[in-house]
């Protein structure tokens, strides 16, 4: 994973109304206005390629520079023993479950050190917790990249090894409205741009202030180089903690702590850690900045943020030339409600989770995990796209999944010059201004203009924090924090979901303007994301009730499953509304149901963002419902479900979603998702063998039954009926077609078949020989042996591997043996999962398969085919 450049210029701080610009240490100086008494116009960096931690204005191109590697991170794979062994501590009291947890890895990995040679002298760091089981690893001599990576993956390959990868270092990506006083707000032309009537191509902020300026229980963590103290944030932040682990790195004389305080990370002979490819440099302050465009004050001083009224969470993560992936993953756990090993509970878990930082290379399981634990808790990771111009799916962690990734744009709408950006195969997120200060100028030129820039809260100090100041960066470390800002904006009207709140960022964003030749690049959706993000139009309609606030205006569900997303944000209760809780906090909403047939209903609220209450009823107007089921689950407890509700075909039925009003601190409203199911087959009931696994069968539509509702689990499934199910699932439920004239593949299958087109494309696609060469046998029934044969060729062609012939054992079944002609497709069914046998060992490979060991044996098979 290369390093990403360091910044090649830098622009003076807000000391005054003076404006001056230094390019290139000093090289070029354009006009500076007359400063006032008193005032300074020195230098800080405005970075486009910025790492996390520098602010330096040398070039340095670490991008095709091998990078330093001093750590491995490494997750052991659970067994009984360990499991025992924790249970044991956790439950004397004397430590945590989470200190156990993390104590067991340490000595599993101190284990494995002893096993491995090639981690002679490497020790474990105990203080070091990432919060998913995994352990860091410190080498006894820093390794390429190349070298880390090799050794990752000899690791991986062992038994007792879940995964391993690199601890690399990342960097920062730096580089009718209601109009605030703050005497700087005019330069802030990212949040309001009054060269363009309608703000142009800025956040918007102040339409949306006319809404919300923020509520202070939204909490957005910024994991970054820590905070300094400012006049605009001190008010604004909440605890926060110092997740950087290495001394030499934190650069505050000792590890992690709970001082998210940044002490500078200025980089000269004395600060330099051994794996840091970056030259000399001067503080950044880079935390500082980013928390400032966030959430600065209204108050008449300086700046002010895009969501002034909500708190920030400083969570240190970079220090001297940037910080780990461990620790980087830690604080996305720890910010959003996880356990830490060895660090104190979060007590105000952020919704937003601000990662303006990164560098090359793939999102490894150390970040993905951390990241969709902090999304299962309901918090939007937003990551910056990076500086590179680069597609941002080289990068990490914004090619993680579940994230929101954030590209750049300039004053004029356009894709910032340095931002990485989306493709189509991987398309970006979201856009959000984060300058552009070498797009052209007022005057036409391409002289960089701090006009460009973007403005927030800084510091003066070169090296230690000196006094508070403004000053100009651009870069996606920029635009990230504009969309956590608006995102938090957001969730002080709603309580939506991450999924709800970035279709809503997206569905409101503003289009992008067509770039003139010569001015930059127009954005596209797929290389700058949806849009740019739009404060004003993200709150608009947030106080307006939802659309099935009413019984009469229920919206309208359909399917035997499904799914639908809605929120009960501004709903009200209307009269003669049954009441069918003493907690219902009177914001409820409706959803009607006709049932597609006759069976049992299950209806569920997971997903949902807020301590629901849930109830079905049958009944044609308010007054006149009868309750058929009802559920709250116990305070605090999102999620409400309904089952065994018995519908029958044809009937009209009325869901009731509305929240609870104690809910243990959960809000009464939020984001909805209503998932229902209704039971497939009358012969299948819920709690039967297989009946998951059926029920798959028919959502997937590779078979739905017969005519009558039933499924007929134990007849036996027939070799023409297994080509269309082959068929449907091959082609997402759809029937093949009919086969019209033409040679046949097989004499026994004619035209007139109706399961010619399958058992021709299963005979195309090498899944079937048939029984003799010229002969299917489509009535014939399938036995096990022969379904093993099927399975194994089906993998492979949607696999797209070669069908080959397989090893055998013979020492899978004791009914197997090594001559018989199928045993490498048995025992690769077994390998795989797709089946074990009987209790007595044998699999008997004879017998007939029926429809509902069909249905488990194609559930199975779909599982080896996922990503």
């Amino acid at each position: 994973m290369p390093k990403l450049r360091a910044p090649q210029f830098s622009l003076p701080t807000l000391a005054g109304p003076a404006l001056a610009l230094v390019l290139a240490a000093g090289t070029l100086t354009v006009g500076a206005t007359p400063a006032s008494a008193g005032t300074s116009t020195r230098s800080v960096p405005l970075q486009a390629e910025a790492p996390l931690t520098t602010t330096t204005s040398v070039a340095v191109d670490t991008d095709e520079a091998e990078p330093i590697v001093s750590g491995l991170i490494v997750k052991m794979k659970a067994t009984d023993h360990r499991s025992r062994d924790l249970r044991i501590r956790a439950a004397a009291g004397s430590i945590t479950a989470a200190a156990a947890e993390q104590d067991l890895a340490g000595d599993a990995v101190r284990t494995l050190i002893d096993s491995a040679p090639e981690l002679a002298d490497a020790e474990v760091a105990d203080d070091t917790s990432v919060g998913d089981g995994s352990t860091v690893l410190h080498l006894a001599e820093s390794v390429s990249g190349a070298e880390a990576e090799a050794l990752a993956a000899e690791l991986a390959d062992r038994a007792d090894v879940e995964w391993a990868e690199p601890d690399y270092r990342l960097f920062a990506t730096d580089v009718a409205p209601i109009i605030p006083h703050d005497p700087y707000f005019d330069r802030q032309w990212s949040l309001w741009d009054t060269a363009g009537t309608h703000g142009r191509y800025s956040v918007r902020a102040p339409q949306a202030w006319g809404v919300t300026t923020g509520d202070k229980s939204v909490v957005v963590a910024v994991l970054d180089t820590g905070i300094t103290s400012h006049p605009e944030l001190n008010g604004r932040v909440v605890a926060g903690y110092d997740m950087v682990s290495d001394p030499k790195t934190a650069n505050d004389g000792n590890g992690r702590d709970s001082n998210p305080a940044d002490p500078g990370d200025w980089i000269n002979a004395r600060t330099r850690p051994s794996d840091c490819p970056v030259p000399d440099m001067k503080s950044s302050w880079h935390g500082t900045h980013v928390a400032g465009i966030i959430a600065a004050e209204q108050n008449g001083v300086g700046v002010s943020g895009i969501a002034p009224a909500v708190r920030i969470q400083p969570v240190r993560v970079l220090g001297v030339c940037g910080g780990s992936v461990s620790d980087i993953a830690a604080g996305i756990r720890w910010a959003a409600g996880g356990t830490i090993a060895g660090v104190p509970k979060n007590a105000t878990p952020a919704k937003v989770v601000n990662l303006s930082l990164g560098g090359p290379g793939a999102c490894g399981k150390t970040f993905q995990s951390a990241v969709d634990f902090a999304r299962s808790q309901g918090a939007l990771v937003v990551i910056a796209a990076g500086n590179d111009s680069q597609p941002a799916r080289n990068y990490s962690p914004a090619n993680c999944k579940n994230v929101l990734t954030v590209t750049s744009t300039g004053r004029k709408g356009q894709r910032a010059s340095y931002s990485n950006y989306g493709t189509a195969a991987a398309p970006a997120g979201i856009a959000a201004p984060g300058g552009d200060t070498f797009s052209r100028g007022s005057d036409s030129t391409n002289t960089p203009s701090t006009d460009y820039g973007i403005a927030s809260t800084y510091n003066s100090g070169k090296t230690t924090p000196g006094t508070p100041t403004y000053g100009y960066l651009q870069g996606t470390s920029m635009a990230a924090p504009a969309v956590s800002g608006v995102a938090a904006l957001v969730l002080s009207k709603a309580n939506l979901t991450p999924a709800d709140l970035t279709a809503r960022l997206k569905r409101t964003a503003q289009p992008f303007p067509t770039i003139s030749r010569g001015e930059g690049t127009t954005c596209t959706i797929a290389s700058c994301g949806a849009g740019i993000i739009d404060a004003g139009a993200a709150v608009a309609d947030l106080d307006t009730a939802p659309a099935n606030d009413n019984f009469a205006a229920a919206a309208q569900v359909s399917g035997q499953a499904g799914s639908v997303t809605g929120r009960t944000t501004a709903a009200t209760q209307e009269p003669g509304e049954p009441v069918f809780a003493t907690n219902a906090g009177g914001a409820s909403v409706w959803y009607r149901y006709v049932a597609p047939s006759t069976g049992k209903f299950t209806v569920s609220t997971a997903g949902s963002s807020f301590d629901t209450l849930l109830a079905v009823y049958r009944g044609e107007t308010i007054d006149g419902l009868a309750r058929l089921g009802a559920n709250n689950n116990a305070p605090g407890v999102v999620t409400s479900e309904i089952s065994a509700v018995p519908m029958t075909k044809g009937t009209t039925y009325y869901i009731l979603v509305d929240g609870s009003r104690v809910g243990a601190g959960l809000p009464a409203v939020g984001s909805v998702k209503l998932s229902w199911r209704l039971q497939f087959f009358s012969d299948v009931a819920p709690g039967t063998p297989f009946f998951n696994e059926v029920e798959w069968l028919a959502v997937q539509k590779i078979s739905l039954g017969n005519p009558d509702g039933t499924f007929s689990p134990a007849a036996t499934i027939s070799r023409q009926a297994m080509a269309a199910f082959f068929y449907r699932m091959n082609h997402h439920g759809d029937d093949a077609p009919a086969c019209t004239g033409g040679k046949r593949k097989f004499t026994d299958v004619p035209a007139t078949n109706q399961f010619c087109g399958a058992i021709e494309w299963l005979a195309e696609n090498k899944i079937t020989t048939g029984v003799t060469p010229k002969t299917f046998g489509p009535g014939q029934t399938v036995t096990r042996e022969a379904m093993s044969a099927f399975l194994y060729r089906y993998h492979q062609l949607a696999k797209d591997l070669p069908i080959a012939a397989l090893p055998c054992s013979g020492k899978a079944f004791v009914d197997v043996k090594k001559t018989h002609p199928l045993c490498g497709e048995i025992e690769w069914s077994a390998a795989n999962g797709i089946t074990s046998g009987n209790p007595a060992g044998k699999f008997l490979p004879a017998d007939k398969v029926t429809r509902l060991s069909m249905a488990a044996f194609l559930y199975r098979l779909s599982i080896t085919l996922a990503p």
